[in-house]
């Protein structure tokens, strides 16, 4: 049982670094203004928009 808790707070620990590994590299990419390779369109400042008013069945 004692291993299954070392085991899951490491993967706990884990979990935490990576994601703060990640939020680290997402600000200093958005820091360096770069737009090429953004597949949001949200973000690359283009609108979005979807038509959901149309009747299929015409």
């Amino acid at each position: 049982m004692l291993t299954y808790f070392i085991i899951g707070f490491l993967v706990l620990i884990y979990a935490l670094v990576l994601g703060w590994f990640l939020d680290r590299l997402a600000k200093a990419h958005e820091m360096t203004g770069e737009e090429e390779g953004n597949l949001n369109p949200r973000e690359s400042g283009h609108e979005v928009s979807i038509d959901l008013t149309r009747d299929r069945a015409s």
